[in-house]
């Protein structure tokens, strides 16, 4: 089973609310994507139809999910921005403070570039495609939400091609925390962003299909220094220079 595709048990709207949230902002229900009918949600959670809709209308209030009436396949709940607000993400957190952030940041060096290799190991076309697929996606987004919504499925994607489903959940929670993270890091102009980040999972593919151990490390390095600089500009601290040499390598069958 595609571990981002398992149930999850729900015990009141609240907690449906709070799983689709989760689904939309990493990418697995894109902006005009239709949700799955109320009769359908209700079976999934084991929830009444009424807290289903309730569930859906928080989604509507934070203008993550818009409602089209009529009949037929044109009607019903729409994905209509995948930036979600923290508050739904996780409502009972408060946003991060710039320490707390660093500290992600560092959890992201010590986790990413070690995945990245052991995807490139395992990984086989079926994972290229899925990985090719997402950065084409990207390519054609025409905005600055709709891109950015693809970027934590772009590194899950590569997660995915470890064929690990522990090493793929434990992305899930980073990519969690750096969805949060993201919301008190400036951001550049969208297009310098797009065209940065674009360039960067380009490469980025390009050293996992290489399955050099030493190109990896290096391209992982240089994706990574982008949210870390950006770190750097907002709190006025450097980022440790230990994590940044932090490096991994992965040989043999695994």
């Amino acid at each position: 089973m595609n571990p981002s595709h398992q149930q999850v048990p729900h015990s009141d709207a609240s907690t449906l609310a709070l799983d689709l949230a989760r689904k939309i902002s990493r990418g697995d229900m894109r902006p005009g994507e239709r949700l799955p009918s109320e009769r359908v949600l209700s079976a999934q959670s084991g929830l009444s139809r009424q807290s289903v809709r309730k569930a859906i209308s928080a989604l509507v209030t934070a203008e993550v999910v818009s409602i089209k009436a009529g009949r037929g396949a044109a009607s019903g709940s729409f994905v209509r921005s995948n930036l979600v607000p923290i508050a739904l993400l996780d409502p009972n957190r408060e946003p991060p403070s710039f320490s707390e952030v660093g500290q992600i940041l560092e959890a992201r060096r010590l986790f990413e570039p070690p995945v990245a290799l052991f995807a490139s190991i395992r990984m086989d076309e079926r994972d290229y495609d899925d990985i090719n697929d997402v950065l084409g996606m990207q390519r054609k987004a025409n905005d600055l939400h709709s891109f950015r919504s693809l970027d934590s499925r772009f590194h899950l994607a590569i997660a995915k091609a470890t064929h690990n489903d522990v090493v793929y959940q434990q992305m899930v929670s980073l990519m969690r925390e750096l969805e949060i993270a993201r919301h008190v890091l400036p951001v550049d102009s969208s297009e310098q962003e797009i065209e940065n980040t674009l360039d960067m999972h380009s490469q980025t593919l390009e050293a996992i299909s290489s399955r050099d151990p030493d190109r990896i490390s290096e391209v992982m390095s240089r994706h990574l220094a982008m949210m870390e600089q950006a770190w750097e500009g907002v709190s006025a601290r450097k980022f440790s220079a230990h994590a940044q040499r932090l490096g991994f390598t992965i040989s043999g069958d695994v």
